[in-house]
């Protein structure tokens, strides 16, 4: 008898870690784009008003 196909689990911790690691650059670009268009949409005091975050967004 075949048993039925059982999701595994995720180990927490370093496959978490392993996966920002490679979605950082991702996430980069697209945070990138979206603070683009958003300060051509005229939201520049409010991406400004994040001050250190807006960097640590920026260098991920």
């Amino acid at each position: 008898m075949i048993s039925p196909a059982v999701p595994r689990r995720r180990r927490r911790g370093r496959s978490a870690a392993a996966a920002a690691s490679r979605s950082g650059p991702f996430a980069r670009g697209l945070f990138t784009a979206v603070e683009e268009a958003a300060r051509r949409a005229g939201h520049d005091r409010v991406l400004d008003a994040w001050g250190a975050d807006l960097e640590l967004l920026r260098r991920g």
